[in-house]
This record gives structure tokens, C-alpha cells and sequence, in this order.
């Protein structure tokens, strides 16, 4: 074979010709003319360079017959008209650019067609996307330190050489309001709980007066109606001698703890944390000491008054232990209207010798009889206990010590 006769078809040429015949068949009008002129480009009359040029040109003449292809498609399958699409020059500039391995070619349509191309390598949308999302994070980020640099210099913390006092994770100003939060808890609940307190002594002090009046009745229905008293006991020496039985009148009151009427334990009031609430003495005849006594009784010389009265009218028995005869007998001033300690100064339980039980706001009753004096001192400016004092008369309300 001469140098100017053309190339002979390989095998795999053969066998792609009757594929280019068909796609031939089924192209139309100027699709088919451009088809004819690109496969006449094969019979070169020179042969190629080599063979990496004879695979461009057939990338080449493929790569215009699946542009027409896809073009004669798209027109089937489209009614509407279809958006701009490349001239024969601009096609002519792109394969000028492929032919020469995708850099700029000779002609300026080829230039800028390959100027074109590169654009293809900007970033894509997601790409831009992801660069804008670590931008706003990145600003944020700066955002955010600057707060955080301005906090910490409006910060107050305490001198180094300072002890704090603050536990850790806790500032002053949280301490503050805790404190606050417990004062307003303790000014609610406090007086609740207080009040609580007040009125449970107050039941427990009536139920004793209760149950005193109940040995009072059976002692005087054993005893000829006569109030508890001891036997044998003089009028000389103070009455308030707690722990002196011939002396002490509160060995008279003892007598229903000695005799088994009363429990001593009723005797003893809540609102006295001296009172015994258990016998420590079988044979005692009286309290052993002035604070252990927790009642003061209706005063009374030898003779022992009766339970009922002579008139048929009711008098004054127990009452809570009275104020003035507790400072009189330590030398102190007394202050003849103050209330018994045993409820807090709040007012004072009283039992009648018909059995009634009330609770006195004042010491000074109805008919203006005060139960800590004797009526000869009742009237007096600065009346003055000595212990000595007895009742004026048998309607004369008196108790001791």
C-alpha cells in the first residue's frame, strides 16, 4: 500500500460501521448532511501523525454525532421551543479546543471558548454553600469571644489577700438572696409554728385544770367536802416555803399527788420545764423546790374552807402559777396584772370550785377581784407581798404560791 492510498479499516472499525449506518438512517435534514461531511474527514488522504491522533479524531467525529443526536431527541420529545444552543462556529471553537488537548487554541473564538470552559471549574453551589455556613460560624464564634472577654471584665472577684467566705460556684449577691429567701420563710413560718406550739400548751394546760377539778370533786366527796390540805400545819412562817410541808402551802395542793387522786403528772404544766412529771419520793409531802410548783392554789389559813360554798356561789381553786408571787418572793418588783409564765404572759387557766375551767386574758376578774392579791392590797399603789398574806374573806380570790 502506497503512501497516498487511505487507511484500511480495522476489525473494530468494521464492526462499528453498520451502528454509524443506522444512526444515519435516523437522522434528518442538516443533521444528516453534518453527519455525511464529519465521516467524510475519515478518508484523510494522508494517514495520521500517529495513533493518539487518529482516537482524537474519532473522539472528535463521535463526539458531534451524540451532540446531533441528542439535539434531534430533545426536539421529539420537547414541543416547546428549546433554549439557546451552540452555533456551528462556537462547536467548531470547542472542538478546536479538544483537538488541542482542552488548552486555548489559535483562532480568538477558540480562546474564548476555553476561557468559557474553565469557568466549569468554579466552585459548585453546595461547595459555596458550606463556605458560607463556616463564615457565619466563624463570625459567631468572634462574636461570642467578645462577649465573654467583656464579662469577664465587668467581673468583680475578691482580693487575693482576702479570705472569701462564698462557696465555690456561689457569688455573694446568691448568698444574699438565699438569706433573704430564709428570712421571709422564717418570718412566714415561724410565727405558724410558734403559734402551733402556743395553742398545743394551751390544750395540755386546760386538760390538766380539767382533771384536777375531777380529784377536787373526789377528794371533797372522801374528806367531808374539805379542800385538799396536810393535817397538822401552823400559821406561822411564809406560806411560798416550797419543801417545808408545816410551812408550804403548796404541800396543801400536794396532798391530791400524795393521796393518789390526782397524777403528779397533771400538776406539772407544759409550759413549766422544772415540773416533775414522776414521784422520785414515795414518802414526799410537797414539791422540793418554788420552780417545780406549776399551780398556785387558793390561799386559806387553818381552817380549811369546804368545796361548795356557804352561799351557793363559785370561787376560785387553781390557777396557773402566779407572776407575782414568783418575783416577790426573789425580792423584785411585782407588777400585780402580768399574766402567768406558763403560757408566755398570754393569760392564765383558772379553776372554779364548781368545776368550770376558763382561760383569764387577765389576772383581774369580772367583779375586780385580782387572783394574785389580797383584796387589802388590791387597792394599793405599790402593793407589796411578803408571804405572809391570807385572804380577807371566804369570796376573796388569792392563790400561792
Amino acid at each position: 500500500m502506497s503512501d497516498s492510498s487511505p487507511t484500511a479499516a480495522t476489525p473494530s472499525d468494521d464492526a462499528g460501521i453498520p451502528a454509524i449506518a443506522d444512526l444515519l438512517s435516523r437522522q434528518s435534514g442538516g443533521a444528516r448532511d453534518r453527519l455525511s461531511q464529519a465521516l467524510e474527514t475519515l478518508d484523510l488522504p494522508e494517514p495520521v501523525s500517529s495513533e493518539s491522533d487518529r482516537r482524537l479524531l474519532v473522539d472528535v467525529t463521535f463526539a458531534r454525532i451524540l451532540r446531533a443526536r441528542d439535539e434531534q431527541a430533545v426536539a421529539r420529545l420537547s414541543p416547546e421551543p428549546r433554549g439557546p444552543a451552540l452555533t456551528e462556529r462556537d462547536a467548531e471553537a470547542i472542538d478546536e479546543v479538544i483537538e488541542a488537548g482542552w488548552e486555548a487554541g489559535d483562532s480568538d473564538r477558540a480562546r474564548r471558548a476555553h476561557t468559557l470552559l474553565s469557568l466549569l471549574d468554579a466552585p459548585t453551589p453546595d461547595a459555596q454553600g458550606a463556605d458560607r455556613t463556616r463564615l457565619v460560624d466563624g463570625a459567631l464564634a468572634l462574636v461570642q469571644s467578645d462577649m465573654d472577654q467583656q464579662a469577664d471584665r465587668l467581673k468583680l472577684e475578691p482580693p487575693i489577700d482576702r479570705p472569701s467566705f462564698s462557696t465555690p460556684g456561689i457569688r455573694w449577691r446568691e448568698l444574699g438572696a438565699i438569706a433573704a429567701m430564709l428570712l421571709i420563710a422564717a418570718g412566714i413560718f415561724w410565727p405558724m409554728v410558734n403559734g402551733v406550739r402556743v395553742e398545743a400548751r394551751r390544750s395540755l394546760g386546760q386538760a390538766n385544770m380539767q382533771q384536777s377539778s375531777l380529784g377536787f370533786g373526789l377528794f371533797a366527796s372522801d374528806h367531808d367536802d374539805r379542800l385538799p390540805a396536810v393535817g397538822e400545819r401552823g400559821n406561822e412562817g411564809l406560806w411560798w416555803q416550797v419543801g417545808t410541808p408545816a410551812k408550804s402551802h403548796s404541800a396543801n395542793l400536794y396532798t391530791l399527788v400524795r393521796t393518789s387522786y390526782v397524777p403528779i403528772g397533771v400538776l406539772a404544766s407544759p409550759g413549766n420545764p422544772y415540773a416533775p412529771t414522776e414521784i422520785t419520793d414515795a414518802d414526799a409531802l410537797d414539791w422540793r423546790s418554788s420552780p417545780e410548783v406549776s399551780y398556785s392554789y387558793q390561799l386559806f389559813g387553818k381552817r380549811v374552807p369546804r368545796l361548795a360554798s356557804v352561799d351557793g356561789g363559785s370561787r376560785v381553786l387553781l390557777a396557773d402559777r402566779s407572776p407575782v408571787v414568783e418575783r416577790a418572793r426573789q425580792g423584785l418588783p411585782i407588777d400585780p396584772r402580768a399574766n402567768s409564765s406558763n403560757h408566755a404572759g398570754l393569760g392564765q387557766f383558772a379553776l372554779w370550785s364548781n368545776g368550770a375551767v376558763r382561760f383569764l386574758r387577765s389576772p383581774v376578774l369580772e367583779n375586780g377581784d385580782n387572783i394574785w392579791l389580797p383584796g387589802r392590797l388590791e387597792q394599793a399603789g405599790t402593793p407589796h407581798v411578803v408571804g405572809t398574806e391570807l385572804p380577807m374573806s371566804r369570796g376573796d380570790a388569792f392563790v400561792g404560791p
